[in-house]
């Protein structure tokens, strides 16, 4: 949590996308180790455990495929932008 405090105060990313993405990687990092204590004897229902087991999965595979995806658009915004100077010259 300090550190998402650090990273409102200083904005070491110059770019809004760069600090809206490390603010999001941090936020879902913080609630998916809070989630992780629902796997210890907090929760005594074992069925209730294993559904939460499932919502876990889906959140790592939603941050996965946040960041797999800004990437790849990234990449491809990059290799077009590349491809137009080319041409250009």
């Amino acid at each position: 949590m300090v550190y998402v405090m650090f990273l409102g105060a200083v904005r070491p990313h110059v770019s809004k996308r760069k600090r809206y993405l490390e603010f999001f990687n941090e936020y879902m990092i913080l609630f998916i180790s809070l989630h992780m204590l629902c796997f210890t004897n907090f929760i005594p229902d074992n069925m209730t455990v294993f559904i939460l087991g499932y919502q876990f999965v889906a959140m790592m595979g939603f941050v996965f495929m946040v960041n797999i995806g800004l990437m790849i658009e990234n990449n491809v915004s990059k290799y077009f932008k590349k491809k137009k100077k080319e041409v250009i010259q």
